[in-house]
């Protein structure tokens, strides 16, 4: 059975390794939804209601990739090459989100946000407190297994933020 099957199918350890898992798909799963969103020119993203500020392209790819990354690292916990694909991705992530709070829409005009004003908000535009909290739950990918403490204290102030 494909380990991915395994941990739903239940034959881990617990029940409990099973939440990781399906967070991590949900929030992989929203990012691909938004960046097909922006791509395809939905209205809600590129003309938003008054009273609404879309998920910026940049962030929605961020959510993508790590929670492809962190599904990665749990479910072929046990393959040496996997988990350093998974510390290799979160940590160019980490680098793409520095790039990001340095030239704030640079990524997302590439990927086809920056639609407009929200009043003083750009809309399209990853925040920088979202750039820190992605920049915190990078960190935290990257060194889960390795230091587990670190990972821990780095999810959990992106938690709080």
């Amino acid at each position: 059975m494909p380990p991915f099957w395994r941990v739903m199918a239940g034959t881990f350890s617990s029940r409990f390794a099973r939440v990781p898992v399906l967070g991590a798909g949900v929030v992989a799963a929203h990012g691909a939804v938004v960046l097909v969103g922006w791509w395809a020119a939905w209205p809600i993203f590129v003309r938003p209601p008054q009273h609404f500020i879309p998920m910026a392209p940049s962030t929605a790819l961020a959510f993508l990739v790590l929670g492809l990354a962190l599904l990665t690292r749990i479910v072929w916990a046990e393959r040496a090459g996997m988990r350093v694909a998974a510390a290799v991705v979160s940590w160019t992530v980490a680098g793409v989100t520095l790039l990001n709070l340095a030239f704030p829409a640079w990524l997302d005009g590439i990927l086809g946000g920056a639609a407009g004003d929200f009043g003083q908000v750009r809309l399209g535009v990853m925040s920088p407190v979202t750039a820190g909290a992605l920049l915190l739950l990078s960190v935290a990918i990257g060194l889960l297994g390795r230091r587990t403490l670190y990972a821990s204290v780095c999810a959990t102030l992106a938690a709080l933020v």
